[in-house]
């Protein structure tokens, strides 16, 4: 098996574009510039919940020696950020915003109840073994296989987040009740191809 960096690249493209257009938007009406600031604000956040998922493969380095917490406090919290951007999206006047940004509150605006969805209503962090599987595999392969800084820059974030595997496996086992057979087949699948990665890329160190 081969493991790839996972996340939502649709939407990291999404807001990485927000940015670029956010820096020429500041002849834009008041409620244009506070989407503009609104986005701003809502990416650290974004970044700071998906280390392995989103910030290091979209080259959001700040959060490479971190790894996802997905215990009920962190997530609570996510939820609780997103309905608060949410909001702010809903506060803002549409028609006092130009066609493009409209275009940009909704699109961000049906992100964010995506990824409500997934964390209120799929409950994937409490349901799906495999994903935490998958975090343990990408979390290394994103750094050691992608050439953005020295090898020893790199090695040092991998350190810091092999460290924090045992939180991560102890996270899992306190998030899982009765995950259904498939996910935790597939979890296991996982977590052999990962072993054996970890392991060969050991004996080159």
């Amino acid at each position: 098996m081969i493991l790839r960096p996972v996340g939502n690249r649709r939407f990291r493209l999404l807001v990485l574009l927000f940015l670029c257009a956010g820096a020429a938007s500041t002849a834009r009406a008041q409620d244009g510039r506070e989407l503009a600031q609104l986005v701003n604000d809502y990416l650290p956040g974004y970044w700071a919940f998906r280390p392995v998922s989103a910030a290091t493969p979209a080259g959001v380095h700040s959060q490479d020696k971190s790894l996802e917490d997905w215990s009920a406090t962190a997530v609570q919290a996510e939820i609780a950020r997103n309905r608060a951007v949410l909001d702010r999206l809903d506060k803002l006047n549409a028609k006092q915003l130009s066609p493009a940004s409209r275009a940009d509150r909704e699109n961000l605006a049906n992100q964010i109840r995506l990824v409500l969805a997934d964390l209120e209503d799929r409950k994937s962090a409490s349901t799906r073994p495999d994903r935490f599987a998958l975090l343990l595999g990408n979390a290394t392969w994103s750094l050691s296989n992608r050439q953005f800084a020295p090898a020893t820059a790199r090695f040092d974030s991998v350190y810091e987040r092999l460290k924090q595997y045992p939180k991560v496996l102890k996270q899992a086992r306190l998030n899982f009740e009765n995950p259904a057979e498939m996910h935790t087949r597939k979890a296991l699948e996982i977590l052999t191809a990962v072993a054996d990665y970890l392991d060969r890329k050991s004996t080159r160190l």
